[in-house]
């Protein structure tokens, strides 16, 4: 791995608002664990009494967070005597804030105060909040005015957590900029990223933004159940640019294009590319790390266009991608659905040349309306005059992709000339179901008899597909699943921990008592909700470590999550130190608390110990000096703590073989169920059971295919509908989807101001649309019957606008109170 100096900004903006969340566990004094327990919640007064006796004990403590009936000029007395205290959660207290009180609180390096409905005037216009340089609010209601704010005058960091709608966010920021232009970093929670007040400009000192979805916020209940993203852009400001951080926060924390665009023109001056630059102007030279260069991924998100322009982009559930090699029969197994057989030496490149090399297959299944419905997939037939809907128990798209040149795009291949690609899958037995091909240069579908667009018979390879599987076994074999072990997730970018590329949310549960497993049929007791960008990993000063010089720090890295990294445990008395001339505190706040921490490994190299973290799109290492070097004038000393450092290590390095070997066990294990499952479930010609069919697929072209029955709809009513947004203001939609179950069908319109359309409401499920600026739509068929509307009817239509961190199967469904996948 190539290393690179590695320079960062003072001071960053870390953390966000209260609460405990999966791994971010708050203990009472009673079950702390003396110098290493970090967060801390008192609810009564045995709590309080227990601590302030005893506050030597609880030195390691970061975050203190009440919760209780508990008098606030008490709790002031006692937070302001522990030395480390990095945030003061105030959730719940008895008394009123005095000056007395804020006073003691001055000191601590941020209050996080939560603000019921009706106590803005009684928590927030105490004088002394004018002392304190960095204040979260998490705000029951949103404020009638933020005048509070001008006397806040010491104030750098400012959060702002409320229910804030569009007018509410503008309103905020406009008092914020006109009270706190010397603020440095401001985080506000909004509706959508694109609501981000233009004002902000203004702020001559702004250097970083966190900006918060609300709808994750309110669904997580804890900020620290969010994942994030980091961006570096800038402002032109004379005399020089100015760059800016910004971080997004949500339970998704994927930008759509739509946000990307808009960040780009909100910051014009520098595009993410060029804003490094900038930023090393005003950065801090970290001695103490370097820089770690991850290993590049295929190009999974450079990958070519979508067969038809999707409705919303974002969504991208039912994806399976595997990477294999050209000149080999491969087997491609999807899960417990299918199994797709692929020749050797079938495809041939853009230019009609035998491709050989490596290559990306793309298999996309829509297994429910809403996947549809979002992938823009119009299932409208038109048969002898008859206008038809297929209802698919099977609809996937299925490409394949190489990169034609090194460093190059991702361009899409084809099947040469009498090669054909095997699919076999299961799916719902439905009456009159028949194969359907997608004919996407006239835009319509076509069955199996009339699947000979674009082909030629003049010569056909004879494959015998069962000596794939059976016989002279010849493929290759290739898991829905990635066989990379921690080395390799660590080491390449994309990986989060345990997450896989284009994961954003996985569930774990325990396998062979680590949580390496994920989530499936299983009913397992215990779980662990991962998210990318999650922070999982901490690191602290090391508690009463006393370095022989200034220029040494000690430090201690422990597992926020309590679950997935065990090894951690066996370097909890060890401590990891290294040189620096930089003071603790900027070591601490400029480093180990600038980033989302999601894993960590120690890793040897020529009689070298290195500390490396990563965060979500970075990878930092550290090299750690040894007892021996650090003793060096003891010998004594030297050789008893050389002793006690290197059988740590050995018992760290035995723990993390031992998970990584458990991980590896549980992804050959679930590969050779694919396999099992595979073989007898879906290979075997007998198989599908009741309910199911096997269907077995030659398909001679990649595109979109379906095994599906035609339908027709039954009493619709005939309407001319205009879309339009909350308040009645049209919506500039040029499509429109109509979805229905019982049996499912989507259909896609085209039209402008208005849309011409016969709806069978007792079957409507959805309508969805994506307007001009790109934002997201959608009207639940029980919305729609609600309106009561008649045949011949034209009216305005009022859509829901879909919230980004919603953009995918289960945050739709929940907006249009879909609680399973329909049949």
């Amino acid at each position: 791995m190539v290393l690179k100096r590695l320079v960062f900004i003072g001071i960053m903006f870390i953390g966000l608002a209260a609460g405990q969340a999966q791994g971010l566990v708050y203990v009472s004094p009673a079950k702390a664990i003396n110098g290493f327990s970090t967060y801390l919640e008192l609810k009564t007064a045995v709590d309080l009494r227990q601590l302030s006796a005893n506050i030597p004990q609880f030195q390691a403590v970061e975050r203190l967070r009440i919760d209780g009936p508990l008098d606030i000029a008490e709790v002031a007395h006692v937070a302001g005597r522990l030395d480390n205290l990095e945030e003061l959660h105030l959730e719940s207290f008895s008394g009123v804030l005095q000056d007395e009180d804020l006073l003691e609180l001055e000191w601590i390096p941020r209050v996080v105060l939560h603000v019921p409905d009706g106590m803005e005037e009684a928590l927030l216009l105490n004088d002394r909040w004018s002392q304190l340089k960095a204040v979260r609010l998490v705000l029951e209601q949103v404020p009638d005015d933020f005048a509070f704010l001008q006397h806040w005058k010491s104030c750098r960091e400012l959060f702002v957590l409320a229910p804030f709608q569009a007018a509410d966010v503008q309103r905020a920021a406009q008092s914020i900029a006109e009270y706190l232009p010397e603020l440095e970093r401001l985080g506000l929670s909004m509706d959508a990223l694109v609501q981000l007040p233009a004002v902000l400009k203004t702020m001559p000192r702004l250097k970083e933004l966190q900006l918060v979805d609300n709808a994750s916020w309110m669904e997580a209940g804890r900020l620290e159940d969010l994942g994030s993203v980091e961006f570096l852009y800038g402002f032109s400001a004379y005399p020089k640019n100015r760059p800016v951080k910004v971080v997004y926060r949500a339970l998704d924390p994927r930008l759509s294009q739509r946000e990307e665009d808009f960040l780009q023109a909100y910051f014009p001056a520098l595009p993410a590319a060029e804003s490094k630059l900038y930023w090393e102007e005003e950065m801090l030279v970290l001695d103490f790390v370097q820089t770690l260069e991850l290993q590049a991924l295929p190009g999974y998100d450079r990958l070519g266009q979508a067969i038809t322009q999707p409705i919303f982009p974002d969504v991208r559930d039912g994806d399976q991608v595997w990477v294999a090699q050209a000149n080999q029969d491969a087997l491609f197994m999807a899960g417990d659905k299918a199994v797709i057989l692929l020749p050797a030496t079938a495809m041939m490149d853009e230019n009609g040349q035998e491709w050989t090399g490596e290559y990306i297959l793309r298999l996309r299944w829509f297994e429910s309306p809403t996947l549809a419905m979002a992938a823009g997939v119009d299932l409208s037939l038109d048969s002898a005059g008859r206008r038809f809907g297929l209802s698919p128990s099977l609809l996937f798209d299925i490409q394949a992709f190489a990169q034609t040149q090194a460093g190059g795009s991702y361009k899409p291949l084809q099947l040469r000339n009498g090669y054909f690609i095997k699919v076999i899958a299961l799916g719902a037995a439905l009456p009159q179901s028949r194969f359907y091909a997608w004919n996407a240069e006239r835009s319509k579908w076509q069955n199996g008899y009339d699947y000979d667009f674009a082909f030629s018979d003049d010569w056909f390879a004879g494959t015998d597909f069962y000596q794939f599987y059976a016989g002279r076994a010849t493929a290759q074999r290739y898991a829905s699943q990635s066989g990379a072990d921690l080395q390799q997730r660590f080491e390449t970018r994309g990986y989060n921990s345990l997450l896989d590329p284009g994961e954003t949310r996985v569930v774990l549960e325990p396998y062979s008592s680590l949580f390496v497993h994920k989530y499936g049929s299983s009913e397992a007791k215990e779980t662990y909700v991962l998210r990318r960008g999650k922070s999982i990993i901490g690191a602290r000063r090391f508690p009463d470590s006393e370095p022989l010089d200034r220029f040494l720090f000690a430090f201690q890295v422990y597992d926020r999550s309590e679950a997935l990294f065990p090894e951690l445990k066996h370097l909890s008395k060890t401590p990891l130190v290294f040189r620096s001339v930089l003071d603790a505190k900027t070591i601490l706040n400029s480093f180990f608390r600038a980033h989302d921490w999601v894993d960590f490994r120690i890793r040897t190299a020529s009689g070298k110990y290195f500390a490396e973290f990563r965060s979500a799109d970075q990878a930092f290492s550290i090299q750690l000096m040894q007892p021996k070097d650090q003793f060096r004038d003891d010998p004594a000393r030297a050789k008893r703590e050389q002793g006690q450092f290197e059988r740590a290590m050995a018992a760290y390095f035995s723990a993390y073989k031992t998970r990584n070997n458990v991980y590896l066990a549980w992804v050959m294990e679930g590969v050779e169920a694919q396999w099992q499952t595979a073989r007898y479930n879906i290979l075997d010609p007998s198989s599908g059971g009741k309910g199911t069919q096997r269907v077995d697929m030659r398909l001679r072209s990649f595109g979109r295919f379906a095994w599906a029955a035609p339908n027709e709809l039954q009493n619709p009513l005939d309407l001319t509908l205009r879309l339009a947004e909350a308040g009645s203001v049209p919506l500039q939609a040029r499509e429109l989807m109509v979805v229905y179950s019982n049996p499912s069908f989507c259909q896609r319109l085209n039209g402008a101001e208005e849309f011409r359309v016969s709806i069978d409401a007792k079957r409507l499920q959805a309508l969805a649309c994506r307007d001009e600026l790109g934002r997201c739509f959608v009207l639940s068929g029980n919305e729609f019957r609600a309106l009561n509307t008649k045949s011949l009817t034209a009216l305005y239509l009022p859509m829901n606008e879909v919230p980004v961190a919603s953009l995918n199967e289960a945050g739709i469904n929940r907006l249009l109170g879909i609680k399973k996948r329909p049949q």
